[in-house]
């Protein structure tokens, strides 16, 4: 008995390990994303009024950049449990909540999984018949699958390891 308990610490504790470190990661990408983001409009805005020129590329390369700090900001948000999508947290018990933790992260799991398969899918089918300058445009498409991929990294990381919710 004493073997599948600590069996299941290990686990928990491996699984928690990982889950700080690869938020540590995203946390790190996020910022320097935003950093670059935050450079790069101001390089432009300096660039059109100062100068009357256009920096090429960077107002499609920013608008990426404000997809990937939305993803991995949805990904630290919920990390925390700041991110409430449902209603029913706010009015049932504490045991309740508990019990739906690990459906509800399966559930959550499986939909953005879902939808990652089919973001990739797209992503590529837009890659075999990207040209040009439309292939650098299509590789930034890739973090519309791999935030949602993350997404159900981290719902599958809550499964496997399910906290218990705090209140709201």
């Amino acid at each position: 008995m004493k073997t599948a308990e600590s069996l299941a610490v290990h686990c928990e504790t491996w699984v928690a390990g990982f889950e700080r470190r690869l938020q540590c990661a995203e946390a790190l990408i996020a910022v320097l994303s935003l950093t670059l983001l935050l450079v790069l409009s101001v390089g432009e805005i300096i660039a059109r009024d100062a100068f009357q020129r256009v920096l090429p590329g960077v107002d499609t390369l920013t608008r990426y950049l404000v997809l990937l700090v939305g993803f991995l900001g949805a990904v630290l948000a919920g990390h925390d449990r700041h991110l409430k999508v449902d209603l029913a947290s706010l009015w049932l018990s504490d045991r309740a909540r508990d019990r739906l933790t690990r459906p509800v992260a399966g559930i959550s799991a499986l939909v953005c999984g879902a939808l990652s398969v089919a973001a990739w899918r797209f992503w590529r089918e837009e890659w075999r018949y990207a040209v040009g300058p439309g292939r650098e445009t299509a590789l930034l498409e890739i973090i519309i699958p791999a935030g949602l991929l993350l997404l159900s990294l981290h719902f599958s990381l809550r499964l496997l390891a399910p906290r218990t919710l705090p209140r709201p």
